[in-house]
């Protein structure tokens, strides 16, 4: 009943969210660039399908640049970090680009394997394990008791008399 109260936004505004966050990678940015109450949007990712799926992958893309940002960063941390040129692993040729120049890939040297190994599993979930779970808890103990009332004080009044 709530939800038919709440507008659908417009194509402009969707067209606008799904731009801006492209570009940012932010809803609360998208959603305020777009015009359209943040309820509205929400709401319209469980009313169209399409919108939803192109929201999914708005935001995988972005959370994808954000790991190459996160593991760019922790290389640079966790050891050196040099330029080399490609090479095929099945030949072990020269690798080239479009313009016939050697195409460069960054290497990690010096570093400590086990903290790269553990910032992967940490980054890049694995198919052999099982996906990380959140736990939650829920109290539903509801407290039906009154507060008890407040005793009253009359100043200098004391309990003897």
């Amino acid at each position: 009943m709530q939800q038919e109260l709440i507008a659908s936004p417009t194509p402009d505004q969707k067209r606008t969210f799904l731009q801006v966050l492209t570009e940012t990678g932010m809803t609360a940015e998208a959603i305020l660039a777009s015009g359209a109450a943040s309820s509205a949007i929400y709401l319209e990712r469980t009313r169209d399908p399409a919108f939803a799926e192109l929201w999914a992958m708005i935001d995988e893309a972005a959370m994808d640049r954000l790991r190459h940002v996160l593991m760019d960063r922790a290389l640079v941390a966790c050891g050196q970090v040099v330029e080399v040129d490609a090479k095929d692993p099945d030949t072990g040729e020269l690798m080239l680009n479009d313009d016939f120049q050697p195409v460069r890939v960054k290497r990690l040297v010096h570093s400590n394997s086990a903290v790269m190994t553990k910032l992967i599993e940490k980054m890049i979930p694995s198919a052999d394990k099982a996906a990380p779970m959140a736990a939650i808890q829920i109290n539903n103990n509801v407290g039906t008791e009154l507060p008890p009332r407040p005793r009253l004080v009359i100043p200098g009044d004391t309990e003897d008399g």
